[in-house]
This record gives structure tokens, C-alpha cells and sequence, in this order.
């Protein structure tokens, strides 16, 4: 495989990608700090699998109930202006949790509110800050803004916030969550700073013809062979594997080597320290003829690198599996990102991402719960070995599928 330039650095030259980058840093930085807050809180308060895996699936049942509409939401309005209402509206609940907090008020029921409401928010400016990019920035540079993104996910939402966190939340767990209220205001702002927006420029449809959009993506999806079926795969392997293994992965460093609050946060960093590296990998290399073979193996090594926590017997051996799963799954969804956008139809490429992002995470609540009820009678450990063991063979029938590999015919024929 060949080295490709990796042009990132030219994001700078465009001033309202300068903004929303720098406020996209910020917010990420604010979300990690408060992902492992939040976590801390859970394990202090209400000990046990079965209270932290209910918050983790609230939040993305709210996404994925909410993503199709979301995505029909924001080809109404001025992505710019539905970005900034997100943030203020999320700056005002994390800002009530933190209060409720320091106050010695906060329910677990209001947290799992909370929990909803960011699944709703992140459901529309999700796709909202997709579509946003192209607005900004000349196609040509569309793949550095995409790199660059992906960059500031890995190092400040991955990485450095959940850093921070450990550390903030050992000072004080509402002056961490008001932390995270800070960074959604200096996000908001840096929108403000940004040229307006427009809407998009063709009519609204009426709400039947919203339904009979979303229907387009999903049959689109499923008449599409390497497309519904990777999905499939995907989807099997999140609901299973990898959810599970980031929403556990605290309890189990805690139960089995007795953790504190700092190595549950270091646990947070090094994860995105893995998808750090990952991103800045696939941006040095070329794109493979054999893609759907090449993003099928990353994911079927990271199905395997997660199993081996049945192996464990050191703390550094969790973090090693956490490092190494980050890489393998980072690479595998650029792949495929890039695949989406060269594959699907221009026309179906808004409402084909909302259905893998539907697919990809609709099963994830089930199985997140699932997992907590199996581990508590069978053990984290054995669990993801079974878990393993399911998403492993699904894996390696994608790989060797001549109707799923197809797609990369002519890519391979051509010289």
C-alpha cells in the first residue's frame, strides 16, 4: 500500500473552517472531560453494571430514534444556526445537571433525562456538522476538513479531555461538568463568528414526503448488497463488542484491578490516543483496490484484540487492548466512509448516511444492556469471549463474499 499526501494543514487557509474546527476542539474537549466525569459519578453513586449500561443506552436510543428525522431536519434550516442551538441547548442541561449536583439534588432519573435529551441534540447536529463542511469550503478541500475533524476527535475528545476529566473529577465532580458548560459556550460563540448560512434553497417538503425520503435511503441501503450487509456487520459487532467494551471497560478496570479515578480516566485518553493514531495512519495512506476486504480485516482484528479480555491479568494489558482497538476500528471506518461517498448517489448520500448511522448504532442500546446482564451472572471476562466468538464468523463470511466484495471489481481489474 502506498503513502498518500496528507494535506491537513491547509484547513487553515479557510476562515470559517478555522472557527468551526477550533470550536469543534473545544466542545470535544468538554465532551471527554465529561464522559469519564459522568462515568465516575455513575460508579460512585449507583455501583454496579446495570445503572451505568442504562445511561449509556437512554443516550443512544434518543440517537438513533431521532437520526433519520434529524437528518430530514437539517436540509430545512441553516445548518450554521441548528449547530448553535445545539450547543446552547446542551450548555443549559449539563450546566442544570452540575447544579442539580452540587446542590445534592440530582436523581438518577434526571441524569437518564439529561442522557435523552443529548441523544436528541447530537441526533440533529450530527448531520448538521456533516453538511455544514461543504458550505465552508471548496471541494477540494473537503478531505483535509474531513482529516482534520477526525484529528481533533481522536486528540481532544479521545484523548486530552478524557485526561483532563480524571483529573478535574478528582477535584470536583460539578466543577468538571461545569467545565464541559464553558467549552459549549466558547463553541457557540465561535459559530456566531462564522459567516451566516442559508438554507438550503429547495422547498420544504411536507411531512409525508419526509417519510417517503427516509424510505428512499433505506431501500436504496438494502438493495444495495456490500452496503446492507457490511452494515450488518457493523451493527452485529457495535451491538456485541465494541459499545459494550467502552461502556464496561471502567467497571471492569475497577472490579478487577481496583482503579481509581485516574487510571479510569487514563483508560478514556488511551483509547483516544489509539484513534489518534489511527486517523493520522489512514491519512498517510493510499486507498486500497480491495476495500471492502481491507476495512473487513480491521474490524475483524478489532473483534478479536476485544476478546482477549478474557485474558487479561494487568491493568496495563486493558489499556494495551483499549490502545490497539482504536487504530483497527479508525482505519476501517475511513475506509468506509470514503467508500459511502464514492458509491451512493450524490442525491441518497445525506439519507444513506442516516440509515448507517441507524444501522450501525439502532442495535447498540439492546446489546449494551445485554451485555450487563449477561456479565453479572457470567463475568466480563467470559462474556466477551462469547461475544467474540458470535461476531467473529459473520466477519469472515463479509471477507471471503464474492457478492459483497464485488463492489471492488472493476477497482481490481483496473491497473
Amino acid at each position: 500500500m502506498t503513502m498518500a499526501k496528507n494535506p491537513m494543514s491547509s484547513v487553515l487557509r479557510y476562515r470559517e473552517a478555522r472557527w468551526l474546527l477550533f470550536g469543534q476542539s473545544t466542545s470535544r474537549l468538554g465532551d471527554g472531560v465529561s464522559a469519564v466525569t459522568l462515568v465516575l459519578l455513575i460508579l460512585d453513586r449507583w455501583p454496579g453494571a446495570t445503572h451505568l449500561s442504562l445511561y449509556s443506552a437512554v443516550a443512544t436510543l434518543a440517537l438513533v430514534v431521532f437520526l433519520l428525522f434529524g437528518g430530514a431536519v437539517v436540509d430545512r434550516f441553516s445548518r450554521r444556526t441548528i449547530l448553535l442551538v445545539s450547543d446552547l441547548s446542551r450548555a443549559v442541561i449539563m450546566g442544570t445537571v452540575a447544579l442539580l449536583l452540587a446542590t445534592d439534588r440530582l436523581t438518577f432519573l434526571e441524569l437518564l433525562l439529561s442522557a435523552f435529551l443529548f441523544g436528541i441534540l447530537d441526533a440533529v447536529f450530527m448531520p448538521a456538522a456533516t453538511a455544514l463542511i461543504p458550505e465552508i469550503v471548496p471541494e477540494e478541500a473537503l478531505n483535509s476538513v474531513n482529516a482534520a475533524s477526525a484529528v481533533s476527535r481522536s486528540l481532544f475528545g479521545g484523548m486530552l479531555g478524557p485526561a483532563l476529566g480524571g483529573i478535574l473529577s478528582a477535584w470536583s465532580i460539578p466543577g468538571a461538568l461545569a467545565f464541559d458548560v464553558g467549552t459549549f459556550l466558547i463553541s457557540a460563540l465561535s459559530i456566531l463568528l462564522m459567516r451566516r448560512t442559508a438554507a438550503p434553497t429547495a422547498p420544504p417538503d411536507g411531512h409525508e414526503n419526509m417519510l417517503k425520503s427516509i424510505a428512499a435511503g433505506l431501500r436504496y441501503t438494502y438493495q444495495t448488497k456490500w452496503l446492507f450487509w457490511t452494515l450488518m456487520g457493523a451493527g452485529l459487532t457495535n451491538a456485541l463488542l465494541f459499545v459494550p467494551q467502552g461502556t464496561l471497560m471502567p467497571l471492569f478496570l475497577k472490579e478487577e484491578f481496583h482503579a481509581n479515578r485516574q487510571l479510569i480516566g487514563l483508560s478514556f485518553a488511551v483509547s483516544g490516543a489509539g484513534w489518534l493514531i489511527g486517523s493520522l495512519i489512514v491519512g498517510s495512506l493510499a486507498t486500497p483496490k480491495r476495500r471492502v476486504r481491507w476495512l473487513t480485516t480491521s474490524w475483524l482484528l478489532g473483534n478479536i484484540v476485544v476478546g482477549l479480555i478474557a485474558f487479561v491479568n494487568h491493568a496495563w494489558m486493558a489499556l494495551a487492548i483499549v490502545l490497539l482497538v482504536g487504530p483497527l476500528l479508525s482505519y476501517g471506518n475511513v475506509l468506509w466512509e470514503s467508500m459511502m461517498q464514492t458509491e451512493v448517489p450524490k442525491e441518497l448520500l445525506g439519507r444513506v448516511t442516516s440509515v448507517d448511522w441507524f444501522i450501525s448504532l439502532g442495535l447498540a442500546p439492546l446489546g449494551v444492556m445485554a451485555a450487563a446482564a449477561i456479565s453479572t451472572h457470567v463475568g466480563i471476562r467470559t462474556y466477551f469471549l462469547l461475544a467474540t466468538l458470535v461476531c467473529v464468523p459473520f466477519q469472515i463470511v463479509l471477507l471471503v463474499s464474492k457478492r459483497v466484495n464485488a463492489v471492488d471489481s472493476t477497482r481490481v481489474a483496473s491497473k
